[in-house]
């Protein structure tokens, strides 16, 4: 009996399945211990400027994690691990200073369950609660809780970290791993992770800052030492001084030195009697959004030369970081920022602060196509921090502004307050949190404009 055209394809086809399945079974379960591990890694574009090179003579750990990405639609991730603490210092620190982190999928082990909660605002983030080990097992510990730091004896259970990596992430991957362990703890743990085939899936390692200098140093050898030439990246990560190794590097100021970098009190380019005017948000409030809008929709329909400088807090652009776009096309300014009520009494971690609030703030613009090159701030001129470390950034620090909110609120006449303040260079500002401050910002802009000047010369 002859077989029709279709009969003959589909036994094709079948044939070649079955040649397929026979070729995996003998070919590669003799040679898959002569593939190395990297051979799909290249796949991942680096998100840093650090690179890390494949070990050619590693073995191949996961055959299967290979078949899941041939036959599964398969993107590969950006993962952070966060192995260790309690509040989530560390998520935060990531979230707010390292390269593209909104796109990292975050998993923290954490031992103590009631800090769970801290840690559900965040997207794209798992809570585990467990704490990295060398095994699955349970072991006593002494803890506190969210609600009680009273320090008692509590059952944990420890995850084999190096067994939970190969089950749950993908050569492919770019993995940055944090082992917030003491300094006792890291060795083993490291050399745990070293045995296993599947530790060079991790491109970035931190280990926690540990007091006893010498002990920390000891550590760091000894990782170097067992990572015998390959570039993989090793960090000190501190969250009591929210820093870790390489924060400037991964950082660069952005603008340009001597064009931008200075602290501003005055408008060289006004002329007599006239005046910049900046508009600035201490806080994100029900209401700020709506104030906000309506001056600038004023601006929008009454196109004006003296067009005002806006600052907003971190607090604002954090809340609703898809508006910046639309806020600063309208309008110049930056972000308005307080470095004295930071209530820390460490004078390094404070500079670290500062210095990270303003990276916050530089990367949110940056999201948005923009790049921040201001900062304002009402009360600052006790505080020099914030200056050196606005101008390493090369960002401009306004400050010395007259505020003229009160005086407005309180009804007094817009050119009789103009005539108590100095006829020339000042700038004057405003506090948009204050309630139907908005309807005296639009009659300032409408009947006074003749004695304002933009904001924009200001940095000339």
């Amino acid at each position: 009996m002859r077989l029709s055209a279709g009969w003959v394809k589909c036994m094709h086809v079948v044939l070649c399945v079955l040649v397929g399945i026979l070729f995996d079974h003998f070919v590669l379960k003799n040679f898959e211990n002569k593939s190395p591990v990297f051979e799909t890694r290249d796949g991942h574009q680096n998100p840093e400027t650090f690179t890390h090179v494949p070990s050619s003579s590693h073995q191949r750990s996961s055959k299967k994690k290979d078949l899941d990405r041939q036959f599964k639609d398969y993107l590969p991730r950006l993962i952070f691990i966060n192995c260790g603490g309690t509040f989530p210092v560390s998520v935060q620190l990531f979230l707010d200073t390292y390269p593209q982190s909104l796109k990292y999928t975050i998993f923290s082990f954490i031992p103590e369950i009631s800090y769970k909660p801290l840690y559900s605002v965040y997207r794209q983030h798992t809570f585990i609660h467990g704490m990295c080990g060398t095994s699955h097992e349970t072991v006593k510990i002494q803890s506190g809780s969210l609600t009680d730091s009273t320090i008692v004896n509590k059952t944990a259970n420890v995850i084999d970290i190096a067994a939970w990596i190969l089950e749950n992430t993908h050569p492919d991957e770019y993995i940055v791993l944090k082992l917030d362990l003491d300094s006792t703890k890291v060795i083993s743990t490291f050399e745990h992770l070293t045995k296993s085939d599947h530790f060079y899936w991790i491109n970035k390692l931190y280990i926690r800052n540990d007091t006893n200098s010498s002990r920390i140093d000891a550590v760091i050898q000894t990782l170097k030492e067992t990572f015998q030439g390959n570039e993989k990246y090793l960090g000190i990560w501190d969250d009591n001084l929210a820093d870790y190794s390489d924060l400037k590097i991964l950082n660069p100021p952005h603008g340009t030195p001597f064009i931008s970098g200075r602290a501003i009190n005055e408008c060289k380019e006004s002329a007599k009697g006239r005046f910049a005017l900046m508009l600035y948000a201490t806080e994100f409030t029900p209401g700020i959004n709506d104030s906000i809008t309506i001056v600038l929709d004023f601006i929008r329909s009454n196109p004006i030369t003296s067009t005002p400088g806006l600052f907003l807090s971190l607090e604002y652009f954090r809340m609703l970081e898809s508006d910046i776009t639309g806020i600063y096309s309208t309008v110049n300014g930056g972000l308005w920022y307080n470095c004295t009520d930071k209530g820390i009494t460490s004078t390094a971690k404070r500079k670290n602060v500062i210095r990270n609030d303003m990276i916050k703030a530089e990367n949110i613009f940056n999201s948005s196509g923009l790049v921040l090159k201001n900062i304002f701030n009402t009360g600052i001129n006790s505080v020099k921090d914030i200056y050196k470390i606005a101008m390493a950034r090369n960002l401009n620090v306004y400050h010395g502004a007259h505020d003229i909110t009160l005086k407005t609120k309180h009804g007094d006449i817009i050119p009789d307050i103009l005539k108590d303040n100095p006829k020339n260079k000042f700038i004057l500002s405003v506090n948009m949190n204050e309630p139907q401050i908005d309807m005296l910002i639009i009659n300032l802009l409408t009947f006074h404009r003749s004695i304002l000047i933009d904001f924009k010369a200001c940095g000339i």
